[in-house]
């Protein structure tokens, strides 16, 4: 059963949803065209923002959920933030995980912990 076909199955009222035409990645472009606007700055409700420092300096971080429950941390691709897991972070948590996330040194809050702090790498 695909995404689609459990995402329609027992919503009251609800006829089973379509399944897209074509190609796989056109269907992921229109997922991607209904999320609505948000603020990337905005951690997801109930989550804690903190820092802890690593040998450059202090990197940002957020965690959300039950700390007694399994761990999963999320890491930003190469130049991201913590802020690219803040709609995948909830879903995590709800499903009973706790979910860690930070940037990487030298990006958005944790700038400072690059190499040399503020001075450009080589």
């Amino acid at each position: 059963m695909c995404v689609w076909e459990r995402r329609s199955r027992g919503r009251p009222g609800s006829a089973p949803a379509a399944r897209p035409a074509g190609n796989p990645a056109d269907v992921m472009v229109l997922r991607d065209h209904t999320l609505p606007d948000r603020d990337w700055t905005v951690l997801p409700a109930g989550s804690r923002a903190f820092w802890f420092p690593v040998p450059s300096g202090n990197i940002a971080a957020f965690e959300l959920g039950d700390p007694a429950a399994p761990r999963i941390v999320l890491l930003p691709g190469a130049t991201g933030s913590k802020e690219d897991c803040v709609l995948l972070a909830p879903l995590l948590a709800d499903a009973g995980y706790f979910v860690q996330s930070h940037d990487l040194a030298g990006n958005y809050e944790s700038c400072a912990a690059g190499p040399g702090g503020t001075e450009p790498w080589d």
